[in-house]
Order: C-alpha cells, then sequence, then structure tokens
C-alpha cells in the first residue's frame, strides 16, 4: 500500500469517526442575584424580586403561589429525534429560604422542577398542589410529564408521607424517595440545595 493510499484511508476513517461521535454543548448560567426586568427568567403569580433575591408569594395572604420559570430551553434528549435516545446529565445548586414569621400555620413549600416547555400553572394549584398539579391532573399522571424535587414543610393526606420532607415526585405529588425535614428547626436560615440528575 502506498503512503498517498494508507493517507487517504486514515483520513476516511477519521472522518467516519469524527462523523459518529456525537458533538455536545454545554449550557450554563448564574444567577448571584435577581433583576425584576430581566427576560432570562419569568415572574409568575405571588413570584417577585425584593433585594436581589426572589419572594416566592405574599405571605399576607393564604392559598397563592408563585412560580420562577427559565425563558430558555434547556435540552436533556436529542432534539432531532424528539427522543429520549441522548440524555444528558445536569447539576443545578440554589440557595433558598423558607421563613414561618413565627406564624403556626404557614405555605406549604417550595419545588424544583423540569417539565415540557408548554407546563403551565395549573388554575386552583395552590396548597398542598405546590402549584404543580390540581384534583384534575394529579388523578391523571400518565399526562403529566413532570419531575419534581420538593421541600414540603406540609404533610397532605393522601399523598404525602406522614411527615414534613424533601422528597423526589415524578408526575405526580406523591414522593418516590423522601427523607424528613423538618421547617421548624430551619426557620429562615439559609438552605443550600444541589440536584443531580446522571442519565447513565
Amino acid at each position: 500500500m502506498s503512503t498517498s493510499s494508507f493517507s487517504c484511508l486514515l483520513l476516511r476513517t477519521l472522518m467516519t469517526f469524527f462523523f459518529l461521535v456525537p458533538f455536545t454543548s454545554s449550557i450554563s448560567f448564574r444567577f448571584p442575584s435577581f433583576d425584576p426586568n430581566s427576560t432570562t427568567l419569568f415572574y409568575e403569580g405571588d413570584a417577585s424580586v425584593f433585594n436581589g433575591a426572589i419572594q416566592m408569594n405574599d405571605y399576607e395572604y393564604f392559598a397563592r403561589n408563585g412560580r420562577i420559570t427559565y425563558s430558555h430551553r434547556v435540552p436533556i434528549w436529542d432534539s432531532a429525534t424528539q427522543r429520549l435516545t441522548r440524555l444528558t446529565d445536569f447539576t443545578t445548586h440554589f440557595v433558598f429560604s423558607i421563613t414561618t414569621l413565627g406564624n403556626p400555620i404557614y405555605g406549604h413549600g417550595l419545588v424544583f422542577y423540569r417539565a415540557a416547555p408548554d407546563f403551565d400553572t395549573p388554575q386552583n394549584s395552590n396548597g398542598g398542589f405546590l402549584g404543580m398539579f390540581n384534583t384534575t391532573t394529579l388523578g391523571t399522571p400518565s399526562r403529566n410529564q413532570i419531575v419534581t424535587v420538593e421541600f414540603d414543610t406540609y404533610v397532605n393526606t393522601p399523598w404525602d408521607p406522614p411527615v414534613p420532607h424533601t422528597g423526589i415526585c415524578v408526575n405526580t405529588l406523591a414522593s418516590v424517595k423522601y427523607l424528613p425535614w423538618n421547617i421548624s428547626l430551619h426557620n429562615g436560615f439559609k438552605a443550600n440545595a444541589w440536584v443531580d440528575y446522571s442519565s447513565s
């Protein structure tokens, strides 16, 4: 085999290899403080910015909720085929504080969620529904395409475990895994949360 034939074969092999290797890109964003005029985040319901932090609901009223949504799609599967054939990992970290203001009755908690881009807050989804479900959508988990990590401060029967908790929920409010979490021991403290998802 001549040198030029070998070089051509090597080049063809390398080109084939490079075309078979999937190209990846990384998405990263950081919000050290929040701007109420930002177009990167959507503030919905009672969510508002106060002193560079997000306040999720107005504590003077019951049965309310707030939500913040990142305005760009964050793909976790192969968008060319619209199938979950090439899943990807993701990691997020956020700091939050839940304050009861000394009241024995307080809100139901906080949720980090991953959902389809067209997911809207259902009507009548406040309180124990955590702004994610209502009586209609909770009863049809096959229609829901949502994964949540909940910091649940109030026990709602029949779906909650018997204690306030941190839980992982898939298409419903019933935690598939949970650990007890008592808000009265952490009232007003800053909590650091990391959510890691491994596709393998």
